[in-house]
């Protein structure tokens, strides 16, 4: 049934991000019974198809009926009044446990939630407001899904970033589900951060206590001012003290440059204003620049860089050139 179902470890598979451990715990999955070959197959073609796994699932029951009948028709007229019984008896037997399976996924979907998407792009960002009032920002190049209407949990899916506010609820706790990953809150403010590329999951605290983590015996509890980092190839959960005053700054384009390095004030700014960079002198990275920028344009910053830190800055190529 779906709740048997590795849907985590399944994600990781597709989208090439699994351990060798993980691998060989898929196959045995797979291998445990016959019927999870055939889900794999449609989970994967599902995943290639539109890029993620499937909110609700019904598994197709035709292929498998088929091969049961294809079993029936191989054994030989001649032998078949004599095993005809058992065979329709085993048949009978797995059709009824497909069809349960079927009306029981079928039930799930029937009382399931029906899920909104929010897809963005590089110069797209989204606010929504959710059923139950909460504020969330979607960070560009990011998916969210939520429900149109909340059941007991309230439950949603990230792959990206996004920033949320969330409406106080102390009797229907609100999740966040990133890769394998959970964020659980009861209302608070906190940005998550879990691209598929990026080796890290964070999650940083502006508000409120959070309980973040991969199961409920490997899990922090943040509080205002804390960062949480999920290392996905070590399997590794790190609290720490938030010191980047810029992890908000893709959402209101503020940014605060104490005695930064000239490479990291750029490679800041790239990801909030999406563009290319090149230093031509490399020595001109460790320069040094103490500086606020609050809601600039893109051309008023680097003319202010420029000038303050002596340099040059052309745009060749779609490239900035910096010398």
């Amino acid at each position: 049934m779906n709740k048997d179902i590795p849907w985590e470890l399944l994600e990781k598979v597709f989208s090439n991000a699994a351990t060798k451990l993980e691998d060989e715990a898929i196959k045995k999955w797979i291998e445990s019974v016959p019927e999870n070959s055939l889900i794999f197959k449609q989970l994967e073609s599902h995943y290639i198809d539109i890029g993620t796994l499937p909110v609700n699932f019904i598994p197709d029951t035709t292929e498998a009926l088929k091969k049961v009948t294809e079993k029936i028709e191989f054994f030989p007229k001649i032998k078949q009044f004599k095993i005809t019984k058992i065979l329709w008896k085993a048949a009978a037997i797995l059709v009824l446990i497909i069809g349960g399976w079927y009306l029981v996924n079928n039930t799930i979907v029937k009382n399931s939630q029906t899920f909104s998407s929010i897809l963005t792009t590089d110069t797209i960002r989204s606010n929504i407001v959710l059923p139950d009032g909460s504020h969330v920002w979607v960070n560009s190049n990011s998916t969210f899904k939520y429900p149109k209407k909340f059941n007991k949990n309230r439950e949603v899916y990230l792959e990206g970033e996004a920033y949320f506010e969330i409406a106080h609820d102390p009797g229907h706790p609100f999740i966040v589900h990133a890769a394998n990953t959970y964020t659980r809150v009861l209302g608070t403010k906190f940005n998550i951060r879990s691209f598929l590329s990026e080796k890290q999951i964070a999650i940083t605290v502006c508000d409120g206590k959070v309980s973040f983590g991969i199961s409920e015996n490997k899990n922090e509890i943040l509080i205002l001012g804390q960062k949480c980092i999920y290392d996905k190839q070590n399997d590794n959960i790190e609290k720490i003290e938030n010191d980047n005053p810029n992890f908000l700054a893709w959402k209101t384009h503020e940014f605060y440059f104490q005695e930064f390095t000239l490479e990291t004030v750029f490679t800041t700014l790239a990801e909030v204003y999406h563009f290319k960079f090149h230093f031509n002198n490399t020595m001109k990275k460790q320069r040094k620049l103490t500086a606020t920028f609050i809601n600039r344009p893109l051309d008023e910053v680097l003319k202010t860089i420029a000038v303050s830190s002596e340099l040059s800055i052309t745009l060749q190529n779609g490239i900035y050139e910096i010398k």
